[in-house]
C-alpha cells in the first residue's frame, strides 16, 4: 500500500469515527415538568389574606430535577426540567391548597404571614418523593409558631413525570399542617 492510500484510509476511518461519535452523542430532548396548572395562570385574587413567602434551598433553585442517588447524594437530571421556576410553582400550589382549607372552614379566616423554606425536594429512582424544610407563621411581625416538616410518599413508579403529582399531594399535607396552626378569628 502506498503512502497516498494509507493517508486516504486513515482520513476515511477518522471521518467515520467522527460521524459515529456525533450520532452517538445526540441526546433526547428534555421533558419539561409542570407542578399542577401553570403558576402564572393560577394566581388567586379572591380573599387572599395570606402573604406566603416560599424559598427553596440554593441547590434546588435551578431547572433540573433533583434525583436522590444515595444517602446525602443528589444528581441533577438533564432529561427532566422544571417548566417554571420551582419557587414560583411551589408558592402558588401551596397558596391554592391553604385557600382550599380556608374555604372549607366556616369559622377560620386566615391572615397570618406564612414563611416556608424548602430544604429538600427529591425524587428517588425507587419512586419515593421527599419534601422537607420548615415553616413559620407571623402575625403583626411577631413569630407565632415555627415548625419543621419532613414529608415523603412512595409513588409506586420510577417514572419521574408520573411522580410529579405526588409533590402536589405532599403540599396538600403541608397546607393542612399549616392550616391547623393558623390563628382563628372570632
Amino acid at each position: 500500500m502506498n503512502a497516498g492510500m494509507k493517508t486516504s484510509t486513515v482520513l476515511t476511518a477518522g471521518m467515520l469515527l467522527l460521524l459515529l461519535a456525533g450520532c452517538a452523542s445526540q441526546t433526547a430532548r428534555p421533558v419539561y415538568l409542570l407542578l399542577g396548572d401553570s403558576a402564572a395562570q393560577g394566581i388567586s385574587t379572591q380573599r387572599s389574606l395570606n402573604k406566603i413567602t416560599l424559598t427553596v434551598a440554593p441547590y434546588l433553585d435551578q431547572p433540573q430535577l433533583a434525583i436522590a442517588s444515595g444517602p446525602n447524594q443528589v444528581q441533577f437530571s438533564n432529561a427532566y426540567l422544571w417548566a417554571e421556576p420551582l419557587s414560583l410553582s411551589l408558592t402558588e400550589l401551596l397558596r391554592q391548597k391553604i385557600e382550599a382549607f380556608r374555604d372549607r372552614s366556616a369559622e377560620a379566616d386566615l391572615n397570618a404571614d406564612i414563611r416556608v423554606y424548602i430544604r429538600r425536594l427529591n425524587f428517588s429512582p425507587s419512586g419515593r418523593v421527599s419534601l422537607s424544610g420548615e415553616y413559620s407563621l407571623h402575625w403583626d411581625n411577631k413569630l407565632l409558631v415555627k415548625r419543621g416538616f419532613n414529608l415523603g410518599r412512595d409513588s409506586g413508579t420510577s417514572n419521574y413525570p408520573i411522580m410529579v403529582p405526588v409533590v402536589e399531594q405532599l403540599l396538600e399535607q403541608l397546607a393542612a399542617d399549616i392550616f391547623k396552626e393558623q390563628p382563628q378569628q372570632k
